[in-house]
């Protein structure tokens, strides 16, 4: 049975199943905006448990055991207003990841998307170093994600058969990711990330999408297989232009960077603030006519953000405060590969031997960006497989203008596939 497929007897045993456990806590349990019900007919408990029961391929005895270990973790995990327990320091994980609502073309449909900026990380070893610290930062950011799904409040249910509509979209850009190593906190923190969102968040995620990668990262792929599972593994996608995003997503309200109409992301996006809501940069003019990011506001309860048109007078505010960033819609077709020091170079390098310990360097780098495309403020969890966007190509390697990659995990990696733009830079 695939992952998108539930029957109701199954989903109706593993309630009762489970109903002791709810019963035993003397405070509601709550999880992902969902306060568990002991009715075996509340529509949002259903939701939930329909999760567990898909990434569990409707085995109702695997979803129990997935659920009780999940709800065991959660009631350590997370205070009684549902806050992760601790701190972090806000300075280390600034601008390194962000969270919109992106509008799918001719239709009604909005995706929850969350974006993780390696470029914004100016040193590895003191932004992960810490694991403890890194994990409870990325799982307030995986839970205010999922508070963007609206679970507690939708009225339409998860199919017994067909996609479930409530899952989110991840991007990963190494845009301007000068060089990689395989730091043992890197290690440390990626397997961490991988264990925690595997057991404990299935089927949140739909795809994702890595992008603004060298051409040579294509083989990682063969070595990622090691420690992802299938059905996740089948829905990652690698662009090489940022720029190609908008036409993947079928979605014109992304940031301009990734080729969309949208203003930049580090004006449109949200980001979680030091007590662990969501907050949004905003825009306000001054005297001299200028725009400056002067204003951190909390996004309120209850009050999640629609997307809407952009006007063209916010665009210009943007463009006048984010002129001097990146474009990667502007790149020129024939773009130069980065010199010495950056991800190319690295993967062959005698430092990606020394941090992985090995002497194998094809091995160490694969290690290295499994470290960071697997796992670093990473979503790795069992759910559905994607859609592929085109069939399996018979080439035998990553073509030289491949934009997007579809990789299919067998017993042996499928080689890629051509993605529907042809891999060719959008012209704007």
């Amino acid at each position: 049975m695939s992952n998108e497929t539930t029957t109701p007897a199954a989903l109706a045993d593993l309630h009762t199943l489970i109903v002791p456990l709810l019963a035993e806590s003397a405070t509601p349990t709550k999880m992902w905006g969902v306060t568990l019900s002991t009715d075996k007919d509340d529509f949002h408990t259903k939701l939930i448990l329909q999760k567990f029961l898909r990434g569990n391929k409707n085995n109702v005895s695997a979803a129990e055991k997935q659920f009780v270990e999940t709800i065991k973790w959660r009631r350590g995990y997370f205070d009684a207003d549902g806050k992760v327990i601790g701190t972090w320091d806000q300075t280390k994980f600034a601008d390194l990841a962000w969270i919109t609502k992106e509008k799918i073309q001719s239709s009604d449909q909005e995706v929850v998307v969350t974006w993780n900026i390696y470029g914004a990380v100016k040193n590895f070893k003191e932004t992960f170093g810490d694991v403890d610290e890194f994990i409870r930062w990325r799982v307030t950011l995986m839970e205010r994600t999922i508070d963007l799904l609206e679970l507690g409040s939708v009225k339409v249910p998860i199919p017994e058969n067909g996609p479930d509509p409530y899952k989110a979209f991840q991007i990963h850009d190494y845009l301007q990711v000068s060089i990689l190593r395989n730091h043992p906190v890197i290690k440390a923190a990626s397997e961490k990330a991988i264990d925690l969102f595997q057991n404990y968040y299935p089927e949140c995620l739909d795809k994702k999408f890595f992008v603004n990668v060298p051409l040579l990262m294509g083989w990682m792929y063969n070595a990622m297989k090691m420690v992802i599972n299938k059905d996740t593994f089948k829905k990652l996608y690698m662009l090489r232009h940022g720029a190609s995003l908008a036409s993947e997503l079928n979605s014109e309200t992304v940031p301009e960077e990734y080729g969309g109409k949208g203003v930049k992301l580090s004006i449109k996006g949200m980001t979680i603030g030091a007590d662990g809501q969501l907050v949004r940069v905003e825009l306000k003019p001054v005297e001299s006519g200028e725009v400056d990011a002067v204003a951190i506001t909390e996004m309120p309860k209850g009050e999640l953000p629609q997307v809407k048109e952009e006007t063209e007078e916010r665009k210009e505010l943007a463009k006048s405060k984010g002129s001097e960033e990146p474009n990667v819609a502007e790149e020129p077709k024939e773009k130069k590969e980065p010199e010495t020091a950056n991800i190319d170079q690295a993967a062959g390098t005698a430092d990606v031997d020394q941090a992985a310990g090995t002497t194998n360097v094809g091995q160490a780098a694969g290690t290295a960006m499994i470290d960071q495309a697997a796992g670093i403020a990473d979503t790795i969890e069992s759910a559905a497989p994607a859609i592929p966007t085109a069939p399996i190509s018979p080439a035998a390697e990553l073509p030289v203008d491949n934009s997007s990659t579809l990789v299919e995990l067998e017993t042996h990696i499928q080689p890629p596939a051509l993605a529907k733009n042809g891999g060719e830079n959008p012209q704007k």
